[in-house]
């Protein structure tokens, strides 16, 4: 007899572009921190752009403005993000 047990997956935060590409996978614990560059047409960081980030899963929408082009994302549930 042989008997296996599924070694329980570590969850992570996966953030996905609106085209569905994925551009980050993260392991987390229980939640995370994910921060990117944010630029505007010309190439600078777009300050004060406003972000938003929806679950796939269950629709909850986060946004965060863009200081000096860094949007930050702090304390983001493990899940597909949009």
């Amino acid at each position: 007899l042989h008997c296996s047990v599924p070694v329980a997956a570590t969850p992570t935060i996966e953030i996905k572009d609106t085209t569905g590409v994925t551009r980050n996978i993260t392991d987390v614990e229980t939640a995370g921190d994910v921060q990117f560059s944010v630029v505007d047409q010309s190439g600078l960081p777009a300050n004060g752009a406003e972000i938003t980030l929806t679950n796939e899963i269950t629709g909850e929408v986060i946004s965060v403005v863009a200081a000096n082009g860094i949007a930050t994302f702090a304390g983001l549930a493990p899940g597909v993000w949009v």
